[in-house]
């Protein structure tokens, strides 16, 4: 125990930057980061999560198995200026620990990269990310699965007035499983393989120093390796706002409408509705913090009988 309180402590000097950082211009994540020198950053960080017993592993309804049990997720983002143009690298690695089921353990790895140039008025930018991961993709599905996603970005955002910016985004993202991945007696890469592509219109108003006023306009379509009828095509808008990450609340929070209808040749039912993303935190001044997180939108079912479902819900966590 006197090890883990001390490693804990450690990860909390690592992830939290010195005074001075915070009077550095927010949109320099070079400005920002811990360790500086000259146009290179660097911001390491570690977390120390889920550590303690876990009263049913296997999230079953009868004789449910207990097991100590915890999450080490070390990581770093990196950052470069290169004359106009800014490089951001960020990776981890998550390590998650069971004591006694060792088919519940597992190694994870995130990695993202993006590239912008910083011209007066305008930013392209393109960035790539990948996951590989061993947990639960959702509420419904109790094993933890290994699945894979890959995202592509590409767009430019478009300052029109010193408090008003436009961004145009273009997505490409794939969605699988391993394909000894399976529950319900099904293959989960048969039944939810599957690839999406979005176009991304918003519109960004910097109301304070520290609130931005967003609204969002996305295109989707999304395409089933091996389900074609469950594919589908979407219209979304949201609005909300973003707090920055000095505000005494910070996050974002956004409520939005989306209609989904099958693609040609589907036959899913047709949704239309109101969604919510939401993760917001308030810092008291003793060092207390509260973050809550509200989410409803449309997830796939692994059961091609009910294609999908809609998932609202809510967490809060008091640290």
């Amino acid at each position: 125990m006197t090890r883990i309180v001390l490693l804990a402590g450690m990860f909390a000097l690592l992830s939290v930057p010195p005074a001075f950082a915070q009077q550095a211009p927010t949109d320099d994540p070079v400005a920002l980061a811990p360790i500086r020198l000259g146009a290179f950053g660097v911001d390491p960080h570690v977390s120390l999560t889920n550590f303690g017993f876990d009263t049913n592993v296997f999230n079953t309804v009868s004789d449910p198995q207990r097991d100590f049990t915890f999450t080490l997720s070390p990581g770093t983002d990196v950052f470069l200026r290169t004359g106009r143009g800014l490089v951001s690298l960020s990776g981890g690695v998550e390590f998650v620990y069971f004591q006694e089921f060792d088919t519940e353990r597992s190694v994870n790895s995130n990695a993202r990269g993006q590239y912008e140039f910083r011209f007066n008025r305008i930013r392209p930018y393109a960035s790539a990310s990948t996951l590989n991961t061993k947990q639960r993709p959702g509420y419904e599905i109790d094993v933890r699965a290994r699945h894979y996603e890959t995202d592509f970005h590409a767009g430019t955002d478009v300052r029109f007035m010193s408090k008003s910016t436009a961004r145009l985004d273009l997505r490409h993202m794939r969605y699988s499983f391993a394909g000894d991945a399976a529950f319900g007696g099904r293959p989960l890469n048969q039944e939810l393989n599957r690839t999406l592509q979005a176009a991304d219109l918003s519109w960004r108003q910097r109301l304070t120093a520290l609130t931005t006023w967003i609204t969002h306009l996305s295109r989707e379509t999304e395409r089933f390796e091996f389900e074609a009828a469950r594919n589908s095509d979407s219209f979304r808008v949201s609005t909300g706002v973003e707090l920055g990450r000095f505000a005494l609340i910070r996050g974002s929070a956004f409520v939005g409408y989306r209609k989904l209808k099958a693609a040609d040749g589907g036959s899913i039912p047709e949704f239309s509705g109101v969604t919510a993303d939401a993760d917001v935190s308030y810092t008291a001044p003793t060092q207390s913090r509260l973050s809550v997180a509200v989410d409803r939108d449309v997830q796939y079912s692994y059961d091609i009988k009910t294609p999908y479902y809609i998932q609202t819900g809510w967490t809060a966590t008091l640290t």
